[in-house]
């Protein structure tokens, strides 16, 4: 759903206020059949609720009153505060949603700082936003003792390797401090310039390779796909190379706050791409930017129109130019509703997921353990632990140490439990003693010792 209201908002805007029917098509024709971001909306993420966040502080910024208004001077300023307000609390939803709304808003701040009328009124939006996000601002200071702390940018950015997640003593997490004094700038320079690299390439797939079809579409209805969106962007060049001849694709409030949202945003993704680099991230900046490349597109349109009459080309090849893309836009948009009604069919035909037996034997033994227990498992995907009792606690087992450092961790943190199946036995190999004896090292009990030709599953209470 939020979704839905991401595309029909940015499409209803577009013929709205913009009065461009070819924008709104370009969007609505890139985000209905663009794969990755049809996938990441339809996860459980909460990256649709940012791009939506994200793309309605845009909007409103686009909207705010101008500097320069011919209204009076009271009233252009009681807008300009209630839309200052409005947008803080709006920036304060972004940073409640997921922490990288801190820096979005942050960076909108700053374009603030740069229009004199806004920037007097710069304590307004953040007194919106402080307003907003209280409760977790509240939470942060007496549980970390800050109040805008973030795991993520505290420690998970300093990682060198993935796999640092799922450390051992939360006091040798890096941060920025240790990570500059290990690091030579070399080493910093490297992993941003490769990490940019990466962020390029995964913009190019965003923008061509993912805008495309369901799998097992027909040959003739990739083909039409493929054209019209060469098509678009070659409208969007063309948009491009006049736009002197058009009105201004957006306010320069909106303008400043997109650019620096790319400045601001693409370096922290990349230097977080060594850890993982993947599409929602950058996705962020998809839906203003589409918005932004369907103005051009539409631009581009209009000075094709403004060329074809220039040549004083015959009523019937202006007829006939007019019916190709007619008819051209019509097949486009029936191929793609047809394979997105095989696409929908074949979804709605595939088997509901399955647990396996094993995972349903472990899963009652565990409904047994005592209210409120610690149980050390995985990192692993073979057992749904959301199904568990919501009173057990779970804790990933340390990457990188021994197996006298593991019964250290679990004394110091009072685990009394571990559960061990096939995937944390394979990637913890300190735990053979646990795996591979059917005798137990001493002070562990055994609980429950489930095998199948699927996998194993194997309980025990550290004594």
């Amino acid at each position: 759903m939020i979704g839905l209201g991401l595309i029909l908002f940015m499409v209803y805007r577009e013929i709205r206020f913009r009065r461009s029917l070819v924008s709104a098509l370009v969007v609505a024709a890139f985000f209905s059949s663009h794969v990755q971001m049809i996938r990441t909306l339809s996860e459980i993420w909460c990256e649709g609720l940012l791009y939506l966040l994200v793309c309605l502080l845009w909007a409103w910024s686009e909207s705010s009153p101008p500097e320069k208004n011919s209204s009076p001077q009271t009233a252009r300023s009681t807008r300009l505060a209630a839309a200052c307000f409005g947008q803080g609390c709006l920036a304060g939803l972004l940073y409640l949603t997921k922490g990288t709304g801190l820096q979005i808003a942050f960076l909108y701040w700053l374009v603030l700082l740069f229009y004199p009328r806004s920037r007097r009124l710069l304590p307004v939006s953040i007194a919106a936003f402080l307003l907003t996000c209280l409760p977790l601002l509240a939470w942060n200071y007496h549980e970390f003792g800050t109040p805008f702390y973030n795991f993520a940018s505290t420690h998970n950015m300093w990682f060198d390797e993935a796999d640092e997640i799922w450390y051992d003593d939360p006091e040798t997490l890096p941060t920025l401090a240790t990570y500059l004094q290990s690091h030579s700038f070399g080493e910093v320079f490297t992993r941003l310039s490769e990490g940019l690299w990466l962020e390029g390439k995964m913009a190019l797939q965003l923008l061509w390779s993912d805008w495309r079809l369901p799998e097992g579409s027909s040959s003739l209805a990739v083909l039409i796909h493929s054209t019209c969106k060469a098509a678009v962007f070659l409208f969007m060049g063309f948009g491009l190379l006049t736009r002197r001849s058009h009105r201004p694709v957006t306010t320069p409030l909106a303008g400043g706050f997109f650019i620096a949202l790319c400045v601001g945003l693409i370096p922290s993704f990349g230097w977080y791409a060594r850890l993982t680099n993947e599409p929602r991230f950058l996705m962020t900046l998809m839906p203003i930017g589409i918005v932004l490349g369907g103005r051009f597109a539409a631009d581009g349109v209009d000075s094709f129109r403004a060329w074809l009459r220039g040549k004083s080309l015959s009523p019937k090849v202006l007829g006939w130019i007019r019916k190709t893309a007619v008819t051209g836009g019509v097949i486009w948009g029936l191929s793609a509703w047809f394979c997105a009604q095989i696409f929908l069919s074949r979804t709605g035909q595939a088997p509901p997921p399955r647990m396996p037996e094993l995972a349903r034997e472990i899963l009652a033994k565990l409904e047994q353990l005592p209210s409120g227990s610690t149980i050390a498992f995985g990192p692993s995907h073979e057992l749904p632990t959301w199904m568990a009792r919501g009173d057990l606690n779970w804790r990933a087992t340390p990457w990188r140490t021994d197996f006298d450092g593991f019964e250290k961790m679990l004394a110091r943190e009072q685990i009394g439990y571990v559960l061990v199946d096939r995937e944390t036995a394979a990637r913890r190999p300190y735990l053979a003693p646990l795996v591979l004896s059917m005798t137990p090292p001493a002070g562990w009990k055994p609980l429950a010792r489930i095998r199948d030709a699927e996998g194993f599953f194997l309980l025990y209470e550290k004594e």
